[in-house]
């Protein structure tokens, strides 16, 4: 008797999104983050990115193999500047780009598999946090480019 199979990925669904809006640095951000949730994010070898942009999004990791959660915080925003030509006015010009031009007032993406009310609030309280919000229903898309 042939037998049918269903094949699940890693459930998206599951994933928790947190949107932050902070004026500070990933690595700022972070150590900051790292030392209110007692956590080792630590800068993971690869970015995310455009190499036709020649732009790349700072990823940041940490396992607790004990409590069985991933943590990733991933930036949303690359500033870079840009040489301009001899007849510009400025020599230099400063440009930002975005992970998800959609989410334009969010610097960084939290990706964790388990989130309480207690540590959403900690996230909250780290210093210079603007904003801190669930990534929208509608953009919940975002989730699977944000895992791979």
């Amino acid at each position: 008797m042939p037998s049918r199979a269903l094949k699940i990925d890693f459930d998206t669904d599951e994933l928790k999104v947190v949107c932050v809006n902070s004026p500070l640095p990933s690595y700022l951000f972070v150590f900051l983050l790292n030392k209110k949730l007692r956590l080792r994010l630590c800068r993971s070898a690869k970015d995310m990115g455009d190499a036709d942009k020649n732009v790349s999004y700072a990823v940041y990791e940490y396992r607790c193999n004990v409590l069985q959660n991933t943590w990733r915080v991933i930036e949303n925003r690359c500033d870079s500047s840009k040489e301009q030509n001899q007849t510009s006015l400025f020599s230099r010009m400063d440009q930002r780009n975005l992970l998800f031009p959609k989410l334009k007032t969010t610097d960084f993406f939290i990706c964790l598999n388990e989130l309480s009310s207690s540590c959403f609030n900690e996230i909250k309280s780290v210093n210079q946090t603007v904003s801190c919000f669930m990534l929208p229903k509608n953009q919940s898309l975002i989730k699977h480019q944000l895992y791979t």
